[in-house]
């Protein structure tokens, strides 16, 4: 019967020891990242883009699945940080809080007016963000689902929030 109870009291106190491993590396792990979550991303995706330059906790990738659920709960999007917690960042994914910048179009904007007002406010040259809205087929049906020319007349008069 003494057998049991140490037992069980040497495996609580493991489990303890884990948790509070765990617990430090979330709050104690400073990270610098740009991700691109896609809609059909896996946890296992975002896992190894996270921390593959990083020693985790053993069992850490168990942890966040059965503890904090990331796997049933991250959000697709952009995300950036600078020298933030692991623990801020995970729940900025889980909570879908992505790194945008508002930018407001005018009524009348043609897609070459849009680009320069994009860049003014977003570190891109206005080549570059005409090639994905004009000349990339591929990101323009990713983003609309179908085949179109270009993205002209999708931005209509409003505040868009772009990745910043």
């Amino acid at each position: 019967m003494i057998a049991v109870i140490l037992a069980a009291f040497l495996l609580t106190s493991i489990a303890g020891l884990w948790i509070v491993q765990c617990e430090k590396f979330l709050d104690n792990t400073l990270l610098t990242v740009e991700l691109n979550i896609e809609r059909k991303a896996t946890f296992n995706d975002l896992y190894n883009k996270l921390f593959k330059d990083l020693k985790t906790p053993p069992a850490f990738r168990h942890y966040l699945i059965k503890k904090m659920k990331i796997d049933r709960n991250m959000k697709y999007g952009y995300y950036r940080a600078k020298e933030l917690p692991v623990r801020r960042i995970l729940d900025a994914i889980v909570k879908g809080r992505q790194s945008t910048m508002r930018v407001t179009i005018p009524e009348g904007y043609n897609i070459y007016d849009i680009s320069n007002r994009v860049t003014e406010r977003i570190v891109e040259s206005p080549v570059e963000f005409l090639k994905k809205t004009v000349k990339d087929k591929a990101f323009i049906k990713r983003l609309t689902g179908s085949e179109f020319e270009s993205l002209e007349g999708f931005f209509i008069s409003r505040h868009i929030l772009f990745p910043a």
